[in-house]
């Protein structure tokens, strides 16, 4: 069975279950630079994680919505920022984007004055060829033309970098 794509909520939930499930959480736990922090997300097959995540470095975006936030607006501005900062830079291998499945999650400690605050996540991962290539990138004028599509709305980010690598 695998352990990080789902055929739907249910059947990681029936993972959850199982008894290798603690000592999974413990290795995960091993790896991580903190504790886990576990919600899902549905991620459209258009787009395939696999690629974002096989790059050689993956920007990590956490965005956090109040409770009433209607995401259409924000559905539309992601697609937008998706398909033109991929034309914007070379540098740039895909972008994925999702809401997460639950739509009242509890955000403790890891969003600067919102802790216990409750919403939607909206989780952006995008593939580069370096972080240097993205910093580099985030100077242009085409990041700041495309950057204000994913500020409007969300009331908390948390940004960051990771080569991953597959575990077993």
């Amino acid at each position: 069975m695998q352990t990080s794509d789902w055929e739907n909520l249910a059947a990681h939930k029936k993972f959850e279950s199982l008894d290798i499930y603690g000592p999974f959480l413990e290795k995960l736990g091993s790896i991580l630079g903190g504790a886990a922090i576990i919600f899902h997300i549905s991620l459209p097959s258009s787009t395939p994680l696999s690629v974002t995540l096989t790059a050689p470095v993956t920007e990590c975006l956490s965005l956090l919505f109040p409770k009433s936030f209607d995401p259409a607006p924000f559905n539309s501005n992601f697609s937008e920022f998706r398909s033109l900062g991929i034309k914007a830079s070379k540098e740039i291998q895909e972008v994925v984007g999702a809401w997460s499945i639950e739509e009242s999650l509890k955000h403790e400690g890891i969003w600067k004055g919102k802790d216990g605050e409750e919403g939607s996540t909206f989780q952006m991962f995008a593939g580069w060829s370096s972080v240097k290539a993205h910093m580099e990138f985030k100077e242009t004028e085409d990041f700041k033309t495309l950057i204000p599509k994913l500020r409007e709305g969300p009331q908390g980010v948390e940004v960051f970098h990771v080569e991953f690598k597959k575990f077993e």
